[in-house]
């Protein structure tokens, strides 16, 4: 688990980094929703594989397939062209960071809106399984799917409502989209309701 966070972590970070780098600024809030789609997907349809192939061949093959999709990934890496004009090799040195330079304070407020709206993530990421067969699914991931239907289609749908509209609109508009959702998963534990609040849920992450 711990590599596992180490490099999510590293990939999070790269990965944005360097979308954000190629798109040009007027139409960056369009380019990184359409970007973090793919994120979301294989958000959505792991859950759902993973309850497949645990169930069927057993648990240890869910992650050799994971580590399948890790390989393949270093594959694609190695073929994106590095956007940074001057790199530098590792080292000590420049690892080191100033205690005033540690925090952007420019960053702490959306910041702070991430960790409020992925800290229900991560509770629904641990309870949602559970509460899915209490709702008569069988298959644990199903409730991904249907967020990810929600969030896929909100980002196509939507995709320029942060550069038209602007970005604090958009996310007071998908605050309270979760709150309703979270809502209706902690209230209503059965099936058509719980795949509803999938579906909003989903919208509000994408957004």
């Amino acid at each position: 688990w711990f590599f596992h966070g180490l490099s999510t972590g590293f990939n999070l970070t790269g990965s944005y980094a360097c979308a954000a780098d190629l798109l040009p600024r007027a139409t960056r809030g369009l380019g990184l929703g359409l970007f973090s789609v793919c994120s979301t997907l294989g958000l959505a349809s792991g859950p759902v594989l993973g309850s497949y192939l645990s169930g069927r061949f057993g648990m240890a093959s869910m992650f050799h397939v994971s580590a399948l999709a890790g390989l393949l990934s270093v594959a694609l890496i190695v073929s994106l062209r590095e956007t940074l004009p001057r790199r530098h090799s590792p080292a000590p040195r420049r690892t080191r960071v100033a205690a005033g330079a540690l925090f952007e304070r420019r960053a702490l407020p959306p910041a702070l809106v991430t960790l409020l709206l992925y800290a229900p993530y991560g509770a629904a990421l641990t309870l949602v399984p559970a509460v899915s067969l209490e709702a008569g699914l069988t298959n644990t991931g199903v409730f991904f799917t249907f967020y990810t239907a929600g969030s896929v289609l909100v980002r196509l749908g939507a995709r320029k409502a942060p550069d038209v509209w602007g970005r604090k609109p958009v996310l007071k508009v998908s605050s309270l989209i979760m709150l309703v959702g979270m809502a209706m998963i902690a209230c209503w534990h059965h099936g058509p309701a719980l795949l509803a609040a999938a579906v909003l849920y989903g919208v509000a992450m994408g957004l």
